[in-house]
């Protein structure tokens, strides 16, 4: 169209607002850059005698949300300052969908006097255009939509190739961090936000923990979203939920396997999950009794409330009718019991255990050579489930399968390498961690009595919670289950001789003789047997707690419970 043409269709200068559209940055090196938009449509302005009052730009690299907002002010402006001329470069910069079209469409009808120009389309739309122009109109919008739609169904198999092959299509979730290696972006754990997100995670074993005071104590320990700034008690809780610690993915309502490190394993996982989704969580408290969300009424299994009377808290059920059990019982007196209940665990003969704690550690060598052996026969197994599905990819390319076995096959091929690969992350140490684990707890166990005597408060919790699965309360008196590696023990003292005069033989050196532990060997094979692969309740934490208890220190002054909790 020609100059004398724009200026007999506007004789007299008329207002107008410009829309700038930038998808990518391969568009703005092939000239379509927001600057040479504006400059093409400033120059057209001049030459056609337009005044442009107002530039609007919309960038693609928004989100969806933000580009209607936008494309939305624009239009309040336009019938605010009642514009009649909208200036575009092409079609395809103002609308790739019908629903536009219905909505420029009728603000066209609307006044015989608005205009849409599409300057390098040499396309002019207003209420009177004719049938051709009105087609040209059209078929320019079911190409630019068909544009749009290839980017997506592009794009949808980019994200599927990258999830893969392990890699994650969205930003690092808390804990990670996006690092270059090879000249590729992978994700990996961030040394300070790593570690806090497994200590969370740890934190939440605690039965007595709640998200809102894991929230608190995250937030002074300095753990923040992705912007810097102190989580929230939802973010926490998304955090305890999201499975990507244990390198899983969750994406579009599926779950990948992950290329990443884990910060957790899937045991602590699944107990934080099981914690999660107990009904009748403890809430947030100004007092902390030592029993509470610990000891149950048992009669009807409701959880003992804890009151502060005179210096000392007073436990009783105030559960509903009919339950019967209402009588109250001191908290110091309700120790003592438990004190009682531990002194269970050790056995009269020191010697023996030294003894089988040894026999454990010598079966940890060989336990050892086994699970080499058996990760061996693992890897090749996994090395061939890659194969195959190498081969499998590479058939659904060159089209000699169809899409809808790809996706079956497939699906089969990455539950059996998720199989595989768990096996192998379980194999990888954890064994002798555990069995680890567990002669440490029959060390605990040995002077658990003593810790708790002298223990704080905290380390008391603790060793009621890896001493004890079930504490009840029945009249006053304590009813307990054991977890099972307590059990184990203890029902092991139990079968120990307990004749008087059943006695170990001792040489010179002062030493057990070897015919004296033969002796005991039948009744503490079992547990020892045990010990090495037992895996009871077994998980990074607990493992932990074990450890600190085992540094506290016994040879400090028992203090009676009760002046301690008056103290």
């Amino acid at each position: 169209m020609g100059k004398e043409a724009l200026y007999r269709m506007n004789p007299k200068p008329k207002r107008s607002v410009a829309l700038v559209r930038v998808s990518s940055g391969e568009q703005r090196d092939a000239g379509f850059s927001p600057d040479a938009q504006r400059n093409l449509l400033v120059r057209y302005a001049e030459q056609a005698g337009i005044e442009i009052t107002k530039i609007f730009m919309i960038a693609e690299t928004a989100s969806k949300p933000q580009q209607r907002t936008i494309f939305q002010s624009m239009m309040k402006y336009i019938r605010l300052h009642r514009i009649n001329v909208l200036l575009v470069e092409k079609v395809d910069r103002l609308t790739r969908n019908f629903k536009d079209i219905v909505m420029m469409d009728g603000w066209l009808a609307e006044n015989d006097e608005r205009q849409i120009h599409f300057v390098k389309d040499s396309l002019i739309i207003h209420a009177k255009s004719t049938s051709q122009e009105n087609l040209n109109w059209g078929m320019r919008v079911v190409l630019a939509k068909n544009i749009i739609d290839n980017l997506k169904e592009e794009t949808a198999k980019g994200v599927k190739e990258k999830l893969a092959q392990g890699g994650y299509p969205g930003r690092p979730t808390i804990g990670y961090v996006n690092v270059t290696v090879d000249r590729r972006r992978v994700i990996a754990v961030d040394e300070r936000k790593g570690p806090l997100v497994r200590r969370l995670f740890r934190m939440m074993l605690d039965p007595a923990m709640t998200v809102a005071e894991a929230t608190y104590r995250m937030q002074r320990l300095g753990l923040t979203s992705s912007f810097g700034r102190p989580l929230g008690k939802s973010q926490v809780a998304e955090i305890l939920r999201n499975p990507f610690y244990i390198g899983k993915m969750r994406w579009g309502g599926r779950i990948y396997r992950g290329g990443h490190t884990p910060i957790i394993d899937h045991e602590l996982f699944q107990a934080v999950q099981e914690i999660l989704n107990t009904k009748g969580s403890p809430k947030g408290r100004t007092h902390h009794p030592l029993f509470q969300g610990l000891v149950r009424c048992a009669e009807c299994q409701r959880l003992i409330s804890w009151e502060l009377h005179k210096g000392r808290y007073y436990g009783r059920c105030h559960g509903a009718k009919p339950c019967l059990n209402t009588s109250m019982v001191r908290e110091d007196r309700l120790e003592s019991q438990v004190m009682a209940v531990l002194d269970l665990q050790i056995c009269p003969w020191p010697a023996v255990v030294d003894w089988a704690i040894g026999e454990g550690k010598r079966a940890q060598d060989d336990l050892r050579q086994a699970i080499q052996a058996t990760k061996r026969s693992l890897q090749r197994q996994y090395d061939d489930v890659e194969r195959r599905a190498g081969i499998l990819y590479e058939d659904r390319l060159s089209g000699r399968i169809s899409a809808e076995r790809y996706d079956v096959m497939s699906t089969t091929l990455e539950d059996q390498r998720e199989a595989l690969a768990m096996e192998l992350r379980s194999r990888d140490d954890h064994w002798i961690a555990l069995a680890s684990h567990n002669l440490r707890f029959l060390t605990l166990s040995q002077k658990v009595s003593q810790i708790y005597a002298v223990g704080s408060q905290e380390q008391r919790r603790l060793i009621l919670h890896e001493f004890f699965a079930e504490m009840d309360l029945e009249n006053r008196k304590l009813r307990y289950k054991w977890t099972k590696a307590a059990e184990a023990i203890a029902k092991t003292v139990q079968d120990h001789p307990t004749n008087e005069k059943f006695e170990l033989a001792y040489n010179a050196l002062g030493e057990p003789k070897v015919g004296s532990l033969e002796t005991l060997k039948t009744i503490w094979y079992h547990l020892t047997s045990d010990l090495r692969t037992f895996r009871g309740e077994y998980n990074e934490a607990c493992d932990e707690h074990v450890q600190n208890l085992l540094e506290v220190n016994t040879r400090e002054t028992p203090v009676d419970v009760g002046q301690k909790d008056a103290a």
